[in-house]
């Protein structure tokens, strides 16, 4: 009788130290987010007012208050804006968006890294290397 009930205890114990393994090897903070964009970098040409940061959205819809840039771990925070200058606040599958850099801060043939971060829960949502064209 003794056995048997040492028995039992011993595979509840067991079981309790199997699941608490397992539920800590689970994904328990959900899917990642990342973001489906094509981006480009143009090196502005002699004269030109900025160097310029391209992104096209792929798919869904992004609301760009709610990231972030990093170029080369450098941190950005520069208001996108359309081709003709004006404000972005979100774009949809097809939109494009541009930031202006008004210092000449880029080169062309240089690979810099690019990261578009998540404000909220600070996590890369984006992130490839890119090589800057001449603009």
């Amino acid at each position: 009788m003794i056995a048997v009930i040492l028995m039992v205890a011993i595979t509840v114990v067991l079981a309790g130290v199997l699941y608490l393994w397992v539920s800590s090897l689970a994904d328990t903070e959900g899917d990642v987010e990342m973001i489906d964009v094509k981006a480009e970098l143009v090196d502005a040409d002699d004269g030109a007012p900025a160097d310029v940061l391209t992104f096209e959205v792929s798919s869904g819809r992004l609301i760009w208050a709610d990231y972030y840039i990093k170029i080369d771990g450098a941190t950005t925070v520069i208001t996108p804006v359309d081709a003709l200058g004006a404000g972005v606040t979100e774009s949809n599958a097809g939109d494009a968006a541009l930031w202006e850099f008004t210092l000449d801060t880029l080169t062309s043939g240089t690979t810099y890294n690019v990261k578009i971060v998540n404000i909220e829960n600070n996590a890369v949502v984006y992130d490839n290397d890119l090589i800057c064209k001449a603009g």
